[in-house]
């Protein structure tokens, strides 16, 4: 769906990240989900992939682990960024 709304114009890739969402309780994924959920690493361009902590790149949460019930949201960057 996003990658449609870049090709209609609707999204501008140079001011359109994806966030990796973590779910954060009891079931979270302490090794893989939750470092993902510092800005550094879980923040990547509209195209790009997530670089995991063992190594591994994914396009969606899910392809992090069985039953992964992160998500990816989109984020924008303000004007003068």
């Amino acid at each position: 769906l996003w990658r449609e709304a870049k090709t209609q114009g609707l999204l501008d890739p140079e001011k359109t990240r994806r966030k990796w969402i973590v779910t954060t309780d009891d079931r979270l994924d302490v090794e893989l989900c939750e470092p993902m959920d510092d800005e550094s690493r879980g923040v990547v361009g509209l195209e790009e992939p997530w670089e995991l902590p063992d190594g591994r790149k994914v396009m969606v949460p899910q392809e992090a682990h069985p039953n992964c019930r992160c998500t990816a949201g989109l984020v924008f960057k303000e004007r003068g960024e």
